[in-house]
């Protein structure tokens, strides 16, 4: 029986552990409850980490990772879904056909897609084989991608982007290729702002905010979208940012631990499942 726990949104993030709290399904989540929204989670990958560096990755069988998201999708009204690190090809796979079936049966929602493929230590993230499948099966279904900026020359096959014009095409050529929306995050890059940019088709949007520097070494897995698109009952849409945004990218090597990108993937995540939330 599909059920709304206290009639509250319900958002799900399908990702991986992040031992030290910083990122992944515990920031995820800490930021669902902060909210107000009911938060469920498919666990991709467990992960031995703190603020130094990931010392060891285990990743989920594709079958318990599929047993995961059918109970949740069985039982819970979930209103929104992110994903995070799927780890390997056979993971994403696995998703995206589950996200097909879910959508081909006339149950559409929104799919924030996080392309998690290198920790900021430098650790990868990401079997070699599964770059192909986020862009083959799991981009496609996206109403959103966010790549960073190593992220989105992987995904172009290209250099990564080292100047903001650079990085604005290559928010447009993600468009061109995939076309869904895209923000393209800046907080890797260089300079004494973090640039954040959004292509949906028509304007490029400019997201810019002075880097954060912190005492506070990171976690090393923490990058997210902001909180502005907005999502009615079946149907959804990205807005613009209301005038002076807040953009998500903060100093990219050393952010507080609950990193601040990752309270920002989660609270858009929050905003598209409360808007479809039943009303009390």
């Amino acid at each position: 029986m599909r059920q709304s726990p206290g009639r509250t949104a319900i958002a799900l993030t399908i990702a991986g552990s992040d031992s030290s709290g910083g990122a992944g399904i515990q920031a995820d989540l800490k930021t669902f409850t902060a909210l107000g929204v009911y938060g469920a989670c498919v666990i991709t990958a467990l992960t031995a980490q703190n603020t130094r560096g990931v010392e060891g990755v285990e990743a989920t069988r594709p079958q318990f990772v599929l047993a995961q998201l059918n109970s949740v999708l069985s039982d819970l009204d979930v209103g929104a879904i992110k994903t995070g690190m799927l780890a390997n090809g056979a993971i994403i796979t696995t998703v995206a056909r589950r996200l097909r079936e879910v959508t081909a049966s006339g149950r559409p929602m929104p799919l924030i897609v996080d392309p998690v493929m290198v920790a900021t230590s430098g650790d990868v993230l990401l079997a070699a084989d599964a770059i192909d499948a986020i862009g083959q099966e799991l981009a496609p279904l996206a109403t959103l991608l966010t790549p960073n900026l190593a992220e989105a020359a992987r995904l172009l096959g290209a250099v990564e982007a080292d100047s903001e014009a650079a990085a604005a095409a290559q928010a447009k050529a993600l468009f061109a290729r995939f076309g869904c929306p895209i923000l393209l995050k800046g907080g890797h890059g260089s300079g004494s702002d973090a640039l954040d940019f959004y292509f949906a088709g028509s304007d490029l949007v400019r997201l810019s905010r002075p880097r954060l520097d912190t005492p506070i070494p990171m976690a090393p897995v923490a990058c997210s979208p902001p909180p502005w698109p907005r999502c009615w009952r079946g149907a959804w849409a990205c807005a613009r940012p209301s005038p002076a945004p807040r953009p998500l990218s903060g100093r990219a090597s050393r952010p507080a631990p609950t990193s601040a990108l990752a309270r920002a993937g989660a609270r858009w995540i929050a905003s598209l499942a409360s808007a479809g939330a039943p009303s009390d």
